[in-house]
């Protein structure tokens, strides 16, 4: 199902921003897709839902409408914080490698970003899986 989602950070970025344009944290990686939300919607966190759009470098700020294939189940201070994977073409074997190599990364990352500030609970990669098309109803 198309969705429409706002880029706030470009692909290869090293700074993650907030839907308000301020940063929310300066990265040591670069994140290789682009990241954003999904407008209309409202996480547990309180925010708009996460969105990964693969393919090419969007600009920040562009909103454009996409197919949702996937989420990322993640956990970020035990608390959910699933990310939703966008994409208008097949996802491919190395672009499905690129995401759960990334995402075991940044939760050892994330992990010690809140251990650094007192955050309790697990933080971690749980699963990502990728939708059929034909039957994914959000």
């Amino acid at each position: 199902m198309k969705k429409i989602i706002k880029i706030d950070t470009p692909a290869w970025s090293f700074i993650k921003y907030n839907d308000d344009g301020s940063v929310d944290y300066k990265s040591p990686i670069p994140c290789p897709f682009n990241y954003g939300s999904v407008l209309g919607t409202k996480g547990e966190d309180g925010d708009r839902e996460d969105a990964i759009l693969l393919g090419k470098k969007q600009e920040k700020g562009t909103e454009l409408e996409s197919n949702c294939v996937g989420v990322v189940r993640f956990i970020d201070a035990g608390e959910t914080d699933d990310k939703f994977i966008f994409s208008d073409s097949k996802v491919t074997l190395l672009q499905k490698t690129s995401l759960y190599l990334f995402f075991r990364l940044f939760s050892l990352l994330k992990s010690l970003k809140n251990k650094l500030k007192k955050k309790n609970g697990v933080t971690g990669l749980v699963k990502i899986e990728f939708f059929n098309p034909l039957t994914y109803q959000v």
